[in-house]
């Protein structure tokens, strides 16, 4: 919970994600956050995970409802903590800060 907790820190916080963004669905484990997102054509699912390399993986989705599919959109690997919101910007063309 501490690591998920602590991406959320980086990209400004759950509740600047809610509102910024739309975030809903949030899913942690010991490693990973996942959450659902509105305003995007490209994505609506972030997942970020810390790797043993003490890096990130990002992996953004697009998941259509109707078919219960999630198609991959991107994955970056080696991310490191003060490039997430960036990548998730450029990635998403939503942003996190005004």
């Amino acid at each position: 919970m501490q690591v998920a907790q602590t991406i959320l820190n980086q990209l400004g916080g759950i509740n600047r994600l809610k509102l910024m963004v739309g975030a809903n669905k949030i899913i942690y484990s010991s490693d990973m956050v996942k959450f659902y997102f509105k305003g995007s054509k490209k994505a609506n699912l972030c997942k970020i995970t810390l790797t043993d390399s003490d890096t990130y993986l990002i992996q953004f989705y697009k998941f259509i409802p109707k078919n219960l599919n999630f198609n991959p959109v991107k994955e970056y690997n080696d991310v490191y903590c003060d490039q997430l919101v960036k990548i998730f910007e450029e990635e998403t063309g939503l942003y996190l800060s005004l």
